[in-house]
């Protein structure tokens, strides 16, 4: 099936005869001391490319570490099909080698490499390749399959006029983009400075006091007011039981359970997987074995003690290990501020609005992040399929308008937590 529109039906040439697919591969006679950088499936969007490297050694490296990519080249995520894995292979690659999981194309005298890279990035191809790929839980594609795969071949001056357009406009889009996750970046610090600054601060620092009078203030061990309890381990089948509680693992709700061992709202922290990661359950709830759980509040405001946690950033309290595991016994003698419950309570409710005025413009942000995303890929998708004229379209201001709309949808007055 093509999903390449009419329009490129008498330029569609299959993959293979305008590219190679795999051209090399790292043997296993490689010198185990060959130190390069290694690039997994995980490291790799659509959107942005490459985001890490990682450098090792050949005897260390694992066995999926062994397809070399050279400058030009461009990589597409043939296992794990729905992750869109796709990227270009800048001129900075030395010693680039990357997962088997992906394929890698390196563009003949038929095609630009540029070109190339936007071509398999568009939508129709994108599409293809996932409903190509076999398999439901661990969807991939052969290498035989992708090169049989139809691209529209326009001649080579068509191709670098349609891959220099793409890159001014794609990166007019990213730097709006960048402004916005900024922006949204920027929310987030404003509301952990507002959380600080009406709680208090980290462990056992008398500094970290809140932003206004001291007074009714206690300096107490947090065993002293509350009771971190650790989870319970919950069988395979147990979390695959349809049930009406929810289970919280460190990654979140996990699953749902018929039993609970706790009566919400809940506050709930990673002890493992995601140490440190908060979570807070309005209902009934099954605590897991990779969390720490409140098993006693003692005179405190339930929220309240979420807020505090949000301050306390238990997060960075362990470093000692790359896996950190928090542990209770280590945080229960710390010492932290407590306020008087008719405290907490006032304070729970100006943070409440505080947090729903932040989330509320961060959803706002996102979904304008989002349409730009989509004017993207849609630009992309227009401009190798040929249903703009690139040589024009930036000419009358059409890039502009689109974006000048995309920008009118969202605009509101700057909002003060921003500021």
């Amino acid at each position: 099936m093509s999903f390449w529109p009419a329009t490129c039906d008498s330029a569609l040439r299959p993959l293979k005869h305008v590219c190679i697919v795999n051209p090399e591969t790292l043997q296993e006679s490689t010198d185990p001391d060959f130190e390069f950088e290694y690039i997994d499936i995980g490291s790799v969007t659509l959107e942005s490319g490459i985001s890490a490297r990682e450098p090792m050694r050949f005897a260390n490296s694992p066995s999926r570490a062994r397809k070399p990519v050279r400058p030009g080249d461009v990589i597409v995520s043939t296992v794990r099909t729905y992750l869109k894995a796709v990227a270009s292979i800048g001129s900075e690659a030395e010693r680039w080698i990357v997962s088997t999981g992906f394929a890698v194309l390196r563009s003949n005298c038929k095609i630009d490499p540029l070109f190339l890279y936007r071509v398999v990035q568009s939508n129709p191809f994108v599409e293809g390749v996932v409903a190509a790929s076999t398999g439901v839980s661990y969807p991939a594609i052969s290498p035989s399959t992708l090169g049989s795969m139809p691209v529209p071949l326009p001649d080579l001056e068509t191709q670098k006029a349609i891959a220099d357009f793409l890159d001014r406009e794609t990166a007019r889009i990213d730097q709006l983009i960048e402004k916005k996750q900024r922006l949204v970046e920027v929310l987030d610090e404003w509301f952990l400075a507002r959380v600080i600054d009406q709680v208090g601060g980290g462990f056992g620092l008398s500094g970290d006091a809140p932003g206004r009078a001291w007074s009714g203030w206690r300096f107490l061990a947090l065993r002293r007011e509350i009771t971190l309890q650790r989870g319970v381990d919950i069988t395979k089948d147990e979390q695959e039981e349809e049930g009406l509680y929810p289970v919280v693992s460190s990654g979140g709700v996990a699953s749902y359970h018929d039993k609970f061992l706790c009566n919400g709202p809940g506050v709930i922290v990673g002890r493992k997987g995601s140490a440190g990661k908060l979570h807070y359950e309005e209902r009934n709830y099954w605590p897991h074995d990779t969390v720490l759980y409140v098993k006693r509040f003692g005179r405190n405001n339930r929220k309240f003690v979420y807020y505090k946690f949000i301050a306390l950033r238990f997060e960075s309290f362990d470093r000692s290990s790359a896996n950190p595991t928090l542990n209770r016994n280590l945080v229960h003698p710390e010492k932290v501020w407590w306020p008087d419950r008719q405290l907490q309570e006032k304070t729970v409710e100006s943070l409440d609005a505080d947090r729903d005025r932040s989330s509320n413009l961060i959803t706002h942000v996102t979904k304008s992040i989002n349409r730009l995303r989509e004017y993207r890929s849609a630009l992309i998708t227009a401009a190798v399929t040929g249903q703009i004229d690139v040589a024009t379209w930036g000419k009358r201001g059409t890039a502009d308008a689109q974006l000048d709309r995309i920008q009118a949808e969202f605009d509101q007055p700057k909002p003060e937590a921003a500021e």
